[in-house]
């Protein structure tokens, strides 16, 4: 019922003002269009503020605590999935890091190659003598 009294008091509340505006234009009596407008303003307003389902005190109290609960369930599953997800990266590093520490102590197992130098070679900044 008070959905039905806002919507009129407000298309009332635009058409009275619309009307205002006309009469002003034409020089006819405005007074009377702004003040009808005025009071289907005043019934609006008073629809609104006396409209039970826009209580957004009880209701936005009750989603409030739903809604809390709801996101610290998410919240906490979230953190399980990223301490998992740290747990198997480490031990992926852990693995790859003694497969490279094995990889370096074979290498030096193996003995190291000098290669000679041949008798063109020439030293960096030195110039080469040509014959």
């Amino acid at each position: 019922m008070l959905g039905a009294i806002q919507i009129i008091a407000f298309l009332l509340f635009v058409v009275f003002i619309v009307k205002g505006i006309i009469d002003i234009f034409r020089k006819k009596k405005w007074r009377k269009s702004f003040l009808f407008s005025l009071i289907s303003f005043v019934v609006f307003m008073i629809a609104i503020l006396n409209d039970p389902t826009l209580d957004t005190e009880t209701a936005s109290n009750e989603t409030k605590t739903k809604s809390s609960q709801e996101e610290k369930k998410q919240e906490e599953k979230a953190e399980k999935k990223e301490e998992a997800a740290k747990e198997e990266s480490e031990k992926k590093d852990s693995e790859t890091a003694k497969k490279e520490t094995e990889k370096t102590s074979e290498k030096a197992t193996t003995p190291a190659t000098t290669k000679t130098a041949t008798p063109k070679a020439v030293q960096h900044g030195v110039k080469a003598n040509k014959e």
